[in-house]
């Protein structure tokens, strides 16, 4: 497996799989899930990914519409984008 094939899994097992498989996860959320999933498997180089993930790397401030899915998903004990930047990078 070739090392973008490793990091485009890595993300899907520990971030997508888990929330979109989460039986409290709203749907709103599981879309918004869906979507990034697409993007992230037609990543074709690991730099690409990166790119991707760094707009998640500074955790939204409260009250911006990315810090709602970045709270459910803590309150869930899921883990977000955010967290695998440097396991995978």
């Amino acid at each position: 497996m070739s090392s973008i094939q490793q990091a485009i899994q890595y993300v899907i097992d520990e971030v997508e799989a888990p929330a979109l498989n989460h039986p409290e996860l709203e749907k709103e959320f599981k879309n918004k899930v869906t979507r990034s999933k697409i993007i992230v498997r037609n990543m074709k180089k690991v730099g690409d990914l990166q790119k991707y993930l760094q707009r998640f790397e500074t955790i939204p401030t409260q009250g911006s519409p990315g810090r709602v899915l970045y709270d459910r998903f803590k309150a869930l004990g899921l883990e977000t984008y955010e967290e695998p930047i440097p396991s995978i990078l």
